[in-house]
């Protein structure tokens, strides 16, 4: 299987690739990635494992998913900055990042993205409702990013939003800058 995924990817350019997963989930899972793309720089960003750690709970303000994506950016302000850093390096480019399911760390990480480059919110709620047809059993609506979208508003916008989270304006505009100029 190593070798299938690695032909899959050896011609996209991969310079990083990122994990969301906790370290929990790689302890039981392993690390796929540095066997398949050795030659890339494996960044682990761990989104959650203070959550995971031995006597540590949920927050209790996640009674829906979309309340949870917030509380997910909150809580791991730190790690979405240092996740977000990456992509304001030109060199860093081209960048894969996953989690273990690719829904809701790396749904989050993809709304954060698409909005930082001003796409139309109703094609980032489109792109995100593309994870239905694999997560069949787990049926995600449109609304269940409104909650995001909201703190991303209340915040004042989503370069405000990224600098509360610790980014500075710089670093929003590198990024918005590279990614355009990525998709060009």
């Amino acid at each position: 299987m190593a070798d299938e995924l690695r032909a899959e990817v050896s011609g996209l350019g991969l310079r990083t690739v990122v994990t969301l997963q906790t370290q929990q989930e790689i302890d039981i899972l392993g690390d796929p990635i540095a066997a398949v793309l050795p030659e890339a720089q494996w960044e682990h960003i761990p989104i959650g494992d203070r959550w995971f750690e031995k006597g540590s709970v949920l927050p209790d303000d996640t009674a829906s998913q979309g309340a949870f994506y917030v509380t997910m950016v909150r809580d791991h302000a730190e790690e979405w900055t240092r996740f977000l850093r990456l992509f304001a390096e030109r060199d860093r480019y081209s960048i894969l990042y996953h989690c273990t399911a690719g829904r809701d760390r790396t749904g989050v990480a993809t709304v954060l993205l698409l909005e930082t480059i001003r796409v139309p919110r109703t094609q980032i709620v489109d792109d995100y409702l593309l994870s239905n047809d694999v997560f069949q059993e787990h049926v995600q609506e449109a609304a269940v990013l409104q909650p995001l979208f909201d703190a991303i508003d209340a915040a004042g916008g989503i370069e405000r939003y990224l600098q509360e989270l610790g980014l500075r304006a710089h670093e929003v505009a590198a990024i918005r800058a590279n990614l355009i100029e990525a998709a060009r």
